[in-house]
Parts: structure tokens; sequence; C-alpha cells
């Protein structure tokens, strides 16, 4: 019994211990998000910015995703059960947002680096490609596509008991399945953002070798 009594008071207290770190890293992810949007609103050199846009962007969408996530754990907590597997609307609602706010989030990213590559390239064309009003329209087109996918995606949803919230659809189950997450929810644009990253940073050290002097660079060569 007293084994027993203290595994489950060890338990307790790591549950309680997440708990706490979860709500830290809320607080503190909202607080930082909002410290952004303040000073990349409020401050003229940032208004036409298209770097600013990006993290504006990112930083709604973080303060969206995290208030959906800390209603959720407040009904969980007064309701004592996770409420999507109970209730159809809510199930819908969260997977919708959960999912169109993912999508919009990692496009923003795989942008901004696109963006960076462009923007730091020596070809005269490429650097003058992205413009702001080509983000603003950007942005906006896909985050309503990805949020009609979402849309689409959580009218098929169904509470099972044994499984909850799950997709009961046989054809989008294999979509999501062998396409949507394997490589459209995270992966490819991880890649993309990776890829171009890689890109930007050898154009970066292309233009500082440009800058750098003759007789410096043989010195550097020759040590």
């Amino acid at each position: 019994m007293s084994s027993s009594s203290t595994i489950g008071d060890i338990l307790n207290t790591i549950r309680q211990y997440s708990v706490y770190v979860n709500y830290l890293a809320i607080i503190g992810g909202i607080f930082g998000h909002i410290l952004n949007l303040l000073v990349f609103t409020q401050l003229k050199r940032f208004r036409n910015n298209r770097y600013a846009l990006y993290i504006i962007i990112e930083s709604i969408v973080a303060l969206i995703f995290l208030f959906i996530s800390t209603t959720s754990v407040l009904l969980r907590i007064a309701y004592g059960y996770d409420l999507s597997d109970n209730n159809l609307i809510w199930c819908r609602m969260r997977f919708m947002f959960y999912q169109g706010l993912s999508l919009i989030l990692f496009f923003t990213i795989c942008c901004a680096a696109c963006d960076q590559f462009c923007s730091t390239s020596y070809h005269f064309s490429i650097r003058h490609l992205c413009t702001l009003k080509l983000v603003q329209y950007l942005m906006s087109i896909s985050s309503c596509l990805w949020f009609i996918h979402s849309f689409v995606f959580s009218l098929f949803l169904n509470i099972q008991p044994l499984f909850g919230c799950i997709i009961t659809n046989p054809i989008l189950t294999t979509y999501s399945t062998y396409f949507f997450y394997p490589f459209l929810y995270g992966p490819v644009q991880i890649a993309v953002a990776f890829l171009f990253s890689l890109l930007a940073f050898r154009n970066v050290r292309r233009i500082i070798r440009r800058q750098v002097p003759i007789i410096r660079r043989r010195l550097d060569q020759q040590m």
C-alpha cells in the first residue's frame, strides 16, 4: 500500500508540475507575442517592412492558438473531461482552428525564408521580386484557402465512443494519412524554409566576400 501511494503521489506531483509549466509557457508566450505586436505595429520604421509583417502575422496566429489552447484547458478543468470528445461543435471548431492556424504559421515561415532568399540575391530582378503588396495579397489569399481547407476537413469529424473526435470519412482518412500529414502539414514547408534559408545564407556570404578587399581575401585563402 505504501509503495502504491508513493507512486500515486509522484504522479500527482508530476501532473501538477506539468500544469504549472504549461501555464507559465502560455503566459510567457502571450506576453512575448503582445510585445511583438506593440513593437512592430507602433514603431514607424517597421510599418512598411515585409519582415515585420511576417512577425506580426506569426504573433497574431500564435496568440489565437494560445487562446484556444487555454480555453480548451479551462474547459477540461471545469468539466473534468475533454469537451471535444463529447461536444461535436467544439470538436470541429477546435480542430478547424488548430489546423488552419498551424497551416498559416508553417506557410508564413516558408514565405519569410523565400523572401529572405530573394532579398539577398545578387540578381536585380530576383531581389525586387517580393514586394509588400505581394506579401499582403499572398498571405491574405493563403490564409483564406487554409481556413476553407480546415473547415471542409472539420465537417467530416465525428465523435466515436472509443476514439473520441476523429475523421470518419474513408476518403478523407486516406487523403490525410498519405498526403496531408506526411507532406502538406509541415514537412514540405519546413523543407522549403530550410532550403531557402541555406540559399539566403549562401547569398549573404557571397555579398560579404564581394565586399572584402582582394588582398585580404588572398590572405584568408593562404591562412
